[in-house]
């Protein structure tokens, strides 16, 4: 079974804030004032919009973030239970 959710949401479901997994999102690191990076959650594998309209908001795909956050060892393992 897939679970999505709205971003905060899953942002509860992840322990982070909704900004935090924005960022993660979005490709900005707020360790270097908000630098562009590379984006560590990827549209249509990890998210996808809800409309057309570009301020739609996001709906995440809670099992592929949590691979890969987990991989990348962002998720404390006790809040994902």
């Amino acid at each position: 079974m897939t679970i999505n959710l709205r971003i905060n949401d899953a942002a509860k479901h992840f322990g982070v804030s909704p900004a935090t997994l924005r960022n993660w999102s979005k490709g900005r690191n707020a360790t270097e004032h908000r630098a562009k990076t590379d984006p560590i959650l990827t549209e249509e594998k990890h998210f996808f919009r809800r409309g057309d309209n570009p301020n739609a908001p996001y709906i995440y795909k809670v099992e592929a973030c949590k691979i890969t956050l987990g991989e990348l060892g962002l998720l404390d393992p006790s809040t994902t239970e």
